[in-house]
Formats: C-alpha cells, sequence, structure tokens
C-alpha cells in the first residue's frame, strides 16, 4: 500500500500510518509519527503497536514500519496525530460536521483523554454563535470526550434559550447521552416550575385579599380590579399563560428582572370607610412584588449554573 501523499508529523518518526484508501476518492495519505508517542496516547495504538500484533513485530524488527488504517479520514487522523505530537499550530481548524467525525474517531482509538483539551477549547469559543437548533450536536460531541466544562455551559445555553424540554431537542440522540441528558431536563422544567410556582403564589395572594377577607360589604371593587390589573401586566410580560411556553426562560427571567409592576392609575378605595381600606391593602399594592421577582430570577439563576456532571469525570 503505497501512499501518495506523506505528511512528516514527527519527520525521524518510526511509523507511518496509511490513511484513506476507503474514504472519499480512496487517496492514501502517509502520516509519519512516533510510535511511542501514539503508544501513550492511546490504548488502541499501544496494542496495535506492540508485540501481539503483525505492526508490532515489524517494527521491532526493523526501522519503520507501515500501518494501513482505510477507514480513516487521513485529515482527521492528522489532528489526532497533531494533537498526540504537541504540533498545536498544526491543528486544522474544525467546522461542525469534521468535530462530530474527530470526535467519533477519539472514541474509536480510546484517546479521549489526550484530544479533550483542544476540542473543549473549541467548542468553548464557538458557542456564543450556536443556536440552540445544533446545540444538541455539540452536546453529544462533548459528552462523547467528556468535555465536562462544554457539557455545562452547552447545558446552560439551552435551558436559557430552549421552548420546549431538552429530551425533545436532542433526539434522538438522548439514549446515547443519557444521565447527562436527563439532569438537563429536570433542571429545565424545575427552572419553570419556580417562576410559575411564585407567580401562582402572588396572584392567590391577591385574591385572598381581594375582599379584605368578606368584612367589606360595600361591593368594593379595588381587589378585583387589582387582581385583574396584576394579570394583565404579568400577561403584557410573558410571564402568564400558556404563552409562556412559547417563551425562552432567559427572556422570562430578564422580564422579571426588569419588571415594573404597578396599581391601577384609577384605583381609589370606597368611600364608605377610606381609611380602613387603605390600611388593609396597605401591603398588597402591587409594587411591593417587584423585588420578590428579582430574588426568584437570581436564584434560579444561581441552580441552573450549580448543575454537576460528576458522571463525565472531573472538568479541566
Amino acid at each position: 500500500m503505497a501512499a501518495s501523499e506523506v505528511i512528516e508529523i514527527a519527520p525521524h518518526g518510526d511509523v507511518l500510518l496509511l490513511c484513506g484508501e476507503q474514504v472519499g476518492e480512496g487517496k492514501i495519505v502517509g502520516l509519519r509519527v512516533n510510535s511511542h508517542i501514539m503508544s501513550y496516547g492511546s490504548p488502541v495504538f499501544k496494542a496495535l503497536l506492540g508485540p501481539v500484533f503483525k505492526e508490532g513485530t515489524t517494527l521491532a524488527a526493523s526501522s519503520t514500519v507501515g500501518v494501513p488504517l482505510p477507514e480513516d479520514n487521513p485529515e482527521h487522523m492528522a489532528r489526532l496525530c497533531n494533537i498526540f505530537h504537541m504540533r498545536g499550530d498544526n491543528v486544522s481548524q474544525f467546522d461542525l460536521i469534521s468535530l462530530e467525525e474527530f470526535a467519533q474517531l477519539c472514541d474509536k482509538y480510546d484517546c479521549t483523554l489526550a484530544t479533550k483539551p483542544a476540542v473543549e477549547r473549541y467548542i468553548l469559543a464557538v458557542l456564543p454563535t450556536v443556536e440552540v437548533g445544533t446545540m444538541d450536536y455539540y452536546l453529544g460531541i462533548a459528552v462523547t470526550l467528556r468535555c465536562v466544562d462544554a457539557v455545562k455551559r452547552i447545558a446552560v445555553l439551552l435551558i436559557h434559550q430552549a421552548t420546549r424540554p431538552i429530551t425533545e431537542i436532542v433526539a434522538p440522540k438522548g439514549l446515547k447521552l443519557g444521565t447527562t441528558c436527563t439532569k438537563i431536563d429536570k433542571t429545565f422544567h424545575e427552572a419553570r416550575r419556580e417562576i410559575s410556582t411564585f407567580i401562582e403564589s402572588v396572584i392567590d395572594a391577591q385574591h385572598m385579599n381581594r375582599g379584605l377577607n368578606s368584612r367589606c360589604d360595600t361591593k368594593c371593587t379595588v381587589g378585583m380590579r387589582r387582581v385583574f390589573s396584576l394579570l394583565t401586566q404579568l400577561k403584557a410580560y410573558k410571564l402568564w399563560s400558556s404563552t409562556t411556553e412559547r417563551v425562552s426562560l432567559e427572556s422570562m427571567l430578564r422580564c422579571m428582572e426588569n419588571l415594573r409592576l404597578h396599581d391601577p392609575v384609577d384605583l381609589s378605595p370606597c368611600k364608605l370607610d377610606e381609611q380602613y381600606c387603605a390600611k388593609g391593602y396597605g401591603n398588597t399594592r402591587l409594587e411591593c412584588y417587584q423585588p420578590h421577582f428579582g430574588e426568584i430570577a437570581s436564584q434560579i439563576r444561581q441552580l441552573i449554573e450549580a448543575m454537576e456532571f460528576p458522571e463525565l469525570g472531573k472538568a479541566s
């Protein structure tokens, strides 16, 4: 098997990896590498270049050996070898397709520990420009290579930006992502449930006070009008009713942080006992809830940032 091109990754290397015969146009590319470095980076190469396999036996008897890897993409294998040989400046740039294929190659040769830093650095750099619709690809790559920092950052972005459950976005990758995907989805639902529970408590409080516990017999409408105003304002901020299902969590949190509630401008107590009415409703003015909305938003952000993925190992 003769190579039409030889790339000198280790100019004095003792192994020539012959890649690409069954890939694309079938052009065979030779990658000259150092057997010891390849063995350190990958247990698969360690076994392949050891005494058990023919390539290892040939290597022991001669100064160089050709190792046919016909199914491997030469470009991806060159990336892998350059990373192994600490030639970071020679690692070509990724795109989404090449990154996914490279992750599969790393998984095949069980060398995620060696290649993870380079891949994770790339993922973290491009994440700010990635749309929700393609984040599942990056999440799958990050989980495959156990890039804990990247997984956490993708999880945070998904929860903040998604408008539907994470398991729906990553399907059919959900089964492969397993525990990690389940954990992200659980936090997604928990964060939204926190908002709903808090808003319902505010509405319930206004409902309970709308008639001053039935002590006002003047058919005063102050409480009811305040409840109606609250619901109207929450709907305008897209924090209430079915419209919230189509709004991202990040949009909801920002609305909570910038919320400016106010009583109806024409609100006035009944004339029968104005002093009593003002006293009874004094602590239920809509403005009183504003700081609480901000506090809940802050707690939810902390909840999301606190996610951990011990099943993937330690962060780098």
